[in-house]
Order: structure tokens, then sequence, then C-alpha cells
């Protein structure tokens, strides 16, 4: 529960007929004593690390528990159907939480002993004075001190101190230092970096230096985060000269032996379970562990991880029903969320939908001079028949005979299986294909450094992704890409890019389900390279849309996340 106001809307004034008379009904009274009979009996004589047999009690008799909170065997609770406890709480050696109404303690706060938690007062202006009972909330990681004590109706906010035998009869701040009776603010209380950790798959390190998308992402929204104040961890794969544990712009980073990604399934799948028993092995404490790795949210059962935060980049395939322990399912896309919840409706509580950030020092200032002569279309990915490279140069062979000689097709990828290539034979006929193209066409091959691989978008006019994978790609980040640096961008009709491209105003789509879509995307490629003018029009709208996923603001959203999945 979140920490709130409770007011005096939530008090409640029992009906008695006389101040002599009990506020409590006769089965409740004998469940209460019921209570205390068991607890005395079966709890109150047991060692400190018998805490689960006594929260076992506490449920039985209606407690709510969740995670692993403390309650020593000295603790005296009124009735425990109004008591709460969420992970890390704890109720100290002599602590009295007198339940006459709801009391939350929330996760991590702890209540020292001899505390006194009273919800229940009474109507000092009837003259039967009956009992009125307010909630009492104490909020994640609070503190209330030894022999302090909280009065009805009172809110002690996330973070807050309660001195020792202070009294508290007004909500308190969240992350102050109260003392005195009644308690007044003495100071306010350092909140703590929020713990991070941010593993990557067992096929690629960090920094990308072999390239992948996530890697890229996770790497720049890393470097965010710990600029912003967290704690961050980022785990990936072991590579060359790159050192085992190093600290890179406010990111620890540990690295783990991995593996070269292969095209067997199978194989791919034990190499990655392998690769998650080492990195569980290492894993630090943190409040939120985020992964992409297949097998790792499955082994993270321990609640020194936090909370388990999978980070959906693909297209599911019906696994999701395995992580239904875990705190979020994060897809960069509606179109992902969308199958999500459509396969495993029973997480769909779970999903919510965050993009994918452009990397740091992307985004231009603002669209420069049209590229002089000769013109470049670019594609820049992995070189894979689902990414319809095929299509592209085949349009590009139906262009005017005069558009083909002044526009030059460049493709920066790998097609190596272990990069998630189509292999040698597919750039092979690929090659073949471009011969009879009539139209000058680079294979530069893959570009994975920062610097070059924005050198290879700045010498375009136009990019160009025509993706058939429908249930390949979740989110257009190489188009994204080319819109911050004010190129013109083609996407094929996949709904993941027509969530941010908006045909004609900031991009151009064509249509894969058309009749011919060679044609399509061959219309749109002559109308595109005989018009600067309206290729500057989608530069700038496109560039106004970049700019909406920057890094800094991408990763604010990401930061609220994770504060509200560790405090949830």
């Amino acid at each position: 529960m979140t920490p709130r106001d409770v007011g005096e809307q939530q008090r409640f004034t029992h009906d008695q007929e006389s101040a002599y008379a009990s506020p409590w009904t006769i089965g409740q009274r004998i469940r209460m004593l019921a209570w205390q009979i068991c607890w005395n009996l079966f709890c109150r004589w047991t060692p400190k690390p018998f805490n689960r047999w006594r929260l076992g009690w506490l449920k039985l008799f209606g407690a709510t528990v969740s995670g692993k909170p403390f309650v020593h065997q000295r603790a005296r609770i009124q009735i425990p159907w109004n008591l709460t406890l969420h992970d890390r709480a704890c109720l100290g050696d002599g602590t009295n939480a007198y339940s006459l109404g709801r009391i939350d303690i929330g996760k991590g706060a702890t209540v020292a002993q001899e505390a006194y938690l009273c919800t229940g007062t009474h109507d000092f202006d009837d003259r039967h004075t009956p009992l009125v009972t307010a909630p009492i909330v104490i909020g994640a990681y609070a503190f209330v001190a030894a022999r302090a004590c909280v009065m009805p109706g009172v809110t002690i906010g996330e973070g807050a101190v309660l001195g020792v035998m202070s009294l508290a009869t007004q909500d308190l701040s969240p992350w102050t230092i109260y003392a005195g009776t009644p308690a007044k603010p003495l100071r306010g209380r350092k909140k703590p970096s929020l713990r991070i950790s941010i593993v990557q798959g067992a096929f690629f390190p960090v920094p990308p230096l072999q390239g992948g998308a996530i890697e890229k992402v996770w790497d720049a929204l890393g470097r965010e985060l710990a600029r912003l104040g967290c704690e961050v961890t980022h785990v990936s794969r072991q590579y060359r000269d790159l050192p085992l544990e190093e600290t890179r712009d406010g990111v620890r980073h540990l690295r783990v032996a991995g593996f070269d990604a292969c095209a067997n399934q199978l194989r791919h799948k034990l190499r990655d379970l392998r690769y998650s028993f080492r990195v569980r092995r290492m894993l630090p404490a943190a409040d939120v562990t985020v992964t992409n790795a297949f097998w790792l949210p499955m082994l993270l059962r321990a609640s020194k991880y936090g909370a388990i935060y999978v980070h959906v980049a693909r297209f599911p395939r019906k696994q999701m029903n395995l992580y239904r322990h875990v705190k979020r399912l994060q897809s960069v896309s509606e179109s992902v969320a969308a199958a999500i919840k459509l396969q495993t409706p029973s997480v769909a509580h779970l999903v919510k939908v965050l993009p994918n950030p452009i990397s740091d020092g992307w985004l231009m200032n603002g669209i420069g001079a049209e590229k002089t002569y000769p013109h470049v279309i670019l594609y820049v990915g992995r070189l894979h028949p689902e990414k319809g490279i095929d299509l592209l140069i085949e349009a590009c062979a139906r262009l005017p005979e005069d558009r083909r000689a002044d526009w030059t097709l460049v493709l920066v990828g790998s097609a190596s299986e272990e990069s998630g290539g189509g292999g040698q034979q597919f750039l092979a006929n690929l090659k073949r294909v471009a011969l009879g193209s009539g139209i000058c066409i680079d294979f530069v091959g893959p570009v994975y450094e920062h610097e070059a691989l924005k050198s290879q978008f700045d010498r375009a006019s136009l990019f160009v992704y025509p993706s058939r994978a429908v249930h390949g790609e979740a989110f257009g980040l190489a188009p994204l890409e080319a819109m911050a640096r004010g190129i013109a961008t083609i996407t094929s009709s996949l709904e993941c890019f027509t969530e941010f491209i908006r045909h004609g105003t900031n991009g151009w789509v064509f249509s894969l389900d058309a009749p011919d879509p060679v044609q399509e995307l061959s219309d749109a490629l002559r109308t595109l390279t005989g018009s600067a003018e309206l290729r500057q029009s989608l530069q700038r709208e496109g560039l106004r849309t970049a700019r909406e996923f920057s890094v800094d603001r991408v990763a604010a959203r990401y930061l609220k996340d994770f504060e509200d999945v560790a405090n949830a």
C-alpha cells in the first residue's frame, strides 16, 4: 500500500449502548480470545529464527503477509486480521500493535522495541465514550524508534523516522526525521540510492563492441540512470580485453564468460542456461534486477535480487507463463504488449510499455543542408531474409535510370549467423541480385563503433527499413536513429513502426500487404528521391519525433517504474 493521508474520513465510531458495553460481537470476542491463546501457546516462547512459524499463525488468523517480514516472538498484536505486513517489514521485541483498526507496515519499515501503534481512542464528547478507530500506515523504509507512540489515523511517510519515546499525533512527511512530544521535524533524511542490476544475455558484450540493439539500449540507459543517482551494476558477456570488473561512467560493470550465438535454437537455449547459472552466483543484492535473458528470471527467486523486471524486446512465443512471479513484464511497444496479453492473459496486469531510447549524443540539434551528390539510400541492420533487403534491392532496380545513376544504396550490417544474419549463402545471393539492379550498391559490412556508425548515417539522404518480420520486429530503433540524425525515413507497414511514424508527416510507410510490395516500395523511393523539399519536411518532423525518445526522457520513465515496482 502506498502511504496516504488517512484523515478524519477514515475514523470509525463503534456503536456502544454504554461505556461498559463491548463494541465487539460475541463471535469477534471468541476469535480474539482464540488468537491470544494460540499466540501465547504456540508462538511467544519460540526462538527468534522461528519467524516463518509465527508468520504462519498470523496468516491463519487473517493477517495479510507479503514477502518475508519479521515479527518478534514478544510482539503483541491485538487483532491480526487488521494487520498488513509487507516484505522486510519488522515488528520488534515488545512492540504493541494495538490493531483495533487497520495497521499497514510497508516494505522495509521497522517498528522498534516496545513501540506502541495505537489505532483506538474514544469519542470524549459522547457521554458513552464509544470506541473510535482509525488506521495507521507506516510507509516503506520508515523507522519507528524504541518506545515511540503512533496515534490513530497517522501516516508515517516513506523513509520517515520517529525518534525514541516520541509521540506522533499527525502525519509525518517522507524522508524526514522527527522527535519530541508531540513529534516535530528535526531535519531531512537522505534517501538511499535505488540499486539496479542490469543483466544482458549470454551473447553480446557491453559496451556493444559486437553490436546488439538491446545491449546498446541498456548501455545508454545504465549510464543515464547512474547520472540520476542510481547505484547501477551492469552484467554482460566477457569479451576480449574488457576487464572482468570495472566502473565506467558511474556504472559498475561485471563480465561473465558467455558464448557466441548459434542458429540451433536448442543449443542457443542451453548456452543461455549455463550463462544464467554463472550470473546468478555473482549477482549483487539489488532493489530491481532487469534482464532480457530467457532463463534468468526463473532462477532469481530470492528476495535479495529485488523486483525482477523482464525486458521483452521481441514478440513472445507463449513463454510469458514462465514469468508469472516477476514484478514487471516491460514491453518496448504496444504491439508486443498486446501479443503478451493475448497469449497469456494471466500476466496482463504485469505488462507495461516503455520504449527504447535513442543513445545519448545521437540527436542532432537541427536539420542541415541537403546531402551532396552522390545521394545515398541507407539500410542499417542484420542482413537476414526477414529484413526485406531483397525487396529494397528489387525496388531500387525499378527506379528510373537517371535516379539509379544519381543514387547509391549502402547496406550496413552483418550476414554472419553468429550475429543473427542470414549466412554467407544469403549474402552471396544478395550480391548476385545487386549485380543486375542497375544501381550502385555498397555492402559495407558490420559497423559497431559509435562514431563510425554515425558517420554512415550522416552521409545518407534516405533511410529505408523494409522489414517483413511480423513477429521479429518489436521496436524500430534503427528508423528512430535515422530520424534522430535528420534523415527522411521509409519503413514497412509493421505495427511497431507505425506506432511512431505518421505516413507523409514524419516518415513514409509502404504496405507489405499490397499486391506488389516491391512496387509499393519503389514508388515510395521514386517520390522521395524526386523531392528534396518533401525529404526536408520529413526530416524536420522526424527529428521532432525522435526527441521524444531521448535517453534522458526515457530513462526518467524507467526510473519511475523501477521505484514503483521496488516499493510495491
